[in-house]
């Protein structure tokens, strides 16, 4: 009777069978994960075999699918592989979408908010083109006195020169025209030193911003000159353009902001070729990071959802409606910074933007250009516990950077749930060892026990009675 006890819990606990699979320690089970091909190929780990090749040595409780219904959390971890291998990425979360049961998860509020977390950091081979702003307004308030101070900061210098790989960079400033090498000669940066002296060097210039036309330079001719192009060849480099200004893309006195959407859609179109066109090398294709340096003009904006209204870049979408027809030049300049420009380039561009306002803020933007990528993620989200209590479908795709996608559902027990996790200093839950399965476990096979020995008990006692009644005919028998 206990065997089947046994035998009944675990049924109950893990199910059988339609190719669905126990995740060991936990209640739960998950389906074969699905993928679609795109540059990458996405792979959420679902059993021990994906924590043994994919990450180093993580614990099954880390790596492993977790969900737990008291706080709503859940929590998938995920790789990415380029021809059958592991390829890191940078941690970014701007590109990475999460789809609960159909529906986008937000950051908005706390109950339905996502977090990606990276584990197993590697410094890849990259070449750095940083693309300074050199337009006069760059004098103002000692803009460009704190973007020499940053950019030579000892945690910097770190960022771009990592020890253990072969990184390089370029220095460029731009205002009109072409952008212009800082130093005079268009070189390879090869050492720390080297580029804090020439850091040093960047100076005001004069002119109009050409922002867009500096980036469309970085991200296609510049590639093919020949000591750009033999760098990036021989050392299997990655080009990840830093684009740094402290307004708008102002091409004439007379600019409004509305004169900047066909101009960025331009620009866009461009990014689009040199990233994914025929022909494109994902190992070495550009990636573009935007820094504005002073006050965002337009704090609450957003991409347009609509990927058609993102590709044709419509005026309302990047000025809204009160500043279309503002001028650049003496007015919008000075109030803030185009944010949603350097938004739009850097999502395109496969990068991230930041608007930044003082040296050490600065510095955290070129860190972040310059980080270190990652071998494997964890995604954590939110939900009410009562979408939890049954099937759920969990989508995640890579955009911006690159494109992947997949997709696992995940099959919580209906009757019974998991050890519940302990609140870390993140404020998320982290799984408790899988010996407090027991805690679930023991006071259910406990009173199961209790229940065959009840059983044992009374079927003993009947029989006793029985014996009793039958005995006490016979002796009133003559």
């Amino acid at each position: 009777m206990i065997r089947c006890a046994l035998a009944a819990v675990v049924l109950a606990l893990v199910g059988c069978g339609d190719g669905i699979q126990p995740i060991p320690g936990t209640t739960l089970r998950v389906e074969e994960p699905e993928s679609r091909d795109y540059d990458l190929a996405l792979r959420i780990f679902t059993d021990e075999d994906d924590c043994t090749k994919y990450t180093r040595g993580a614990p099954l409780d880390l790596c492993l699918p977790h969900v737990d219904r008291e706080s709503g959390e859940v929590r998938i971890s995920y790789a990415f592989e380029l021809d059958g291998e592991q390829w890191p990425l940078p941690a970014v979360k701007e590109h990475v979408r999460v789809g609960f049961q159909g529906t986008q998860l937000t950051d908005s509020s706390a109950s339905d908010s996502f977090t990606i977390t990276p584990h197993d950091p590697e410094t890849t081979r990259q070449l750095f083109i940083l693309l300074i702003d050199g337009s006069s307004s760059m004098s103002e308030n000692n803009r460009m006195a704190h973007v020499r101070q940053a950019l030579v900061r000892a945690d910097v210098k770190s960022a771009f020169f990592p020890q253990d790989k072969l990184t390089g960079a370029v220095i460029l400033q731009f205002t009109q025209g072409q952008p212009q090498p800082v130093g005079g000669e268009l070189k390879i940066i090869r050492s720390p030193a080297e580029f804090d002296a020439v850091a040093r060097q960047l100076r005001v210039r004069s002119g109009y911003t050409h922002l867009y036309d500096a980036i469309e330079y970085a991200t296609g001719p510049l590639l093919q000159q020949k000591v750009i192009k033999d760098f990036i060849q021989v050392n299997g480099a990655v080009p990840t353009v830093v684009a740094l200004t402290d307004g708008f893309n102002n091409m004439s006195s007379q600019d409004e902001c509305k004169d900047n959407a066909p101009k960025l859609r331009k620009l866009l179109e461009h990014l689009r070729t040199v990233r994914a066109g025929d022909g494109v090398d994902i190992r070495t294709r550009p990636s573009v990071y935007t820094v504005g340096l002073g006050h965002p003009i337009r704090p609450r904006f957003q991409l347009p959802e609509d990927a058609a209204d993102r590709a044709r870049v419509w005026p309302r979408h990047l000025c809204g409606n009160k500043l279309k027809a503002r001028r650049i030049d003496g007015d919008l300049e000075r109030h803030g910074i185009d944010n949603p420009s350097l938004e739009w380039i850097a999502a395109e561009g496969g990068g991230k933007a930041y608007v930044q306002k003082s040296k050490k803020e600065l510095a955290t933007a070129f860190k972040g250009a310059a980080a270190s990528r990652f071998g494997w993620f964890e995604l954590r989200f939110r939900k009410g516990s009562f979408y939890l209590r049954r099937a759920f479908r969990t989508r995640i795709e890579l955009v911006s950077f690159a494109r992947a996608e997949g997709s696992v559902v995940i099959h919580p027990n209906a009757w019974i749930d998991g050890p519940p996790g302990i609140v870390g200093a993140d404020g998320w839950t982290r799984t408790q060892p899988r010996l407090h399965m027991l805690t679930v476990l023991l006071p259910t096979l406990g009173m199961l026990l209790g229940l065959s020995f009840l059983g044992a008990t009374g079927t003993n006692l009947r029989r006793s009675l029985a014996r009793a009644r039958s005995r006490k005919k016979d002796k009133g028998k003559p």
